[in-house]
């Protein structure tokens, strides 16, 4: 998610997009509340946010969209997405194996990464496209003479 993150922090600068201190902090991995916390008591201590996939995707793709003037909405009721958590579960045992058995992928979790890959082939290209209109009004706006 890092990518999404940081692209939505340069075009977030780039057109001098309002972010929240809270959107800024998410975007930036951190946790505002803790960093609020921290503040009020003078303490410097790590403010890294550990945020799941599934809510980094929820809250990342609307706002990448909203600050180049798009609209992206998550179906949660499409099957891909239903099957999110699981696809999430079978990445973390084969990254973090408690066992062997962790490491063999079931017919059933196999057919869930498949229906996870199609969500997220679909959802990328479909915000990839919206950005790059967004992008491409940017570039011929900057492009157009400027009247005194």
């Amino acid at each position: 998610m890092s990518i999404y993150k940081g692209w939505a922090l340069l075009w977030a600068d780039l057109i001098n997009y309002p972010l929240t201190l809270e959107d800024d902090a998410f975007l930036h991995d951190k946790d505002f509340q803790k960093m609020q916390a921290n503040a009020k008591n003078n303490k410097n201590n790590d403010d890294t946010l550990r945020i799941s996939l599934i809510n980094n995707v929820k809250k990342t793709f609307p706002m990448l969209a909203a600050i180049h003037g798009k609209s992206f909405v998550i179906d949660e009721h499409d099957p891909g997405w239903l099957q999110f958590p699981e696809a999430v579960a079978v990445r973390n045992g084969i990254v973090h194996p408690k066992s062997l058995a962790s490491l063999t992928l079931t017919p059933g979790q196999y057919v869930s990464i498949v229906k996870v890959q199609g969500w997220w082939e679909n959802n990328t290209t479909i915000l990839m496209r919206s950005l790059g209109e967004a992008t491409d009004q940017y570039i011929r706006q900057q492009r157009q003479p400027r009247s005194s």
